[in-house]
């Protein structure tokens, strides 16, 4: 018996998945944009590493910022995508309070990541790759969703500071301009960081 090379594969895995959201498009499900969406995305993870975990930990362990300035990028990308968008349908989107709770659960999530080797993008992208070693960090994951959104009453409830949003406060270009500045500053202090 032949056996299959990973191109065969990968070729095989990508009609199959054009096919799957040719069918749910055909049906007018909006899933095969979805899907497809997942596929590329997925894709360009697993060929860049990419992995928020490691951007941190490279950073601060390894003095490699080069994870955290693509980090940097994709912040950037996505500001100035959000801009046009609200400056052509003037939304705000859904702006959340924030709360010691924040800064707690981002200190678990941290911790959680480091330990498991990965963010939950990452883990996923393991997975795919075969790293069977990710189940239990994926059931992790699963179970602390679960319970986090079993207890959001409970956290919703918690004292929090009022909502911020910069366009509301200082108009969409000037906060912009703000963000861009700080990451433009952010990139400056991890070159001179990695010199070091």
């Amino acid at each position: 018996m032949k056996k299959i090379s990973g191109t065969e594969l990968g070729l095989f895995t990508a009609v199959f998945c054009l096919a799957g959201a040719a069918v749910l498009t055909g049906r007018g499900l909006t899933g095969g944009g979805v899907l497809l969406c997942g596929l590329g995305l997925g894709y360009i993870l697993q060929r860049s590493r990419f992995c928020m975990a490691s951007a941190y930990t490279d950073l601060l362990v390894f003095k490699d910022g080069s994870l955290f300035r693509a980090l940097l990028i994709f912040i950037l990308v996505c500001s100035v995508g959000f801009f046009f968008v609200g400056l052509k349908t003037g939304r705000e989107g859904f702006v959340v309070a924030l709360g010691w709770r924040t800064v707690l659960g981002g200190l678990l999530f941290g911790c959680g990541m480091v330990l498991a080797g990965g963010c939950a993008a990452g883990t996923i992208m393991r997975l795919g790759e075969g790293y069977i070693l990710f189940i239990p960090v994926l059931i992790g994951m699963i179970i602390g969703s679960v319970l986090g959104a079993y207890h959001y009453s409970f956290w919703s409830g918690v004292q929090h500071l009022d909502p911020v949003f910069l366009p509301r406060l200082m108009g969409w270009g000037a906060a912009l301009f703000l963000q861009v500045f700080i990451l433009i500053l952010l990139w400056v202090i991890i070159k001179k960081w990695e010199k070091q």
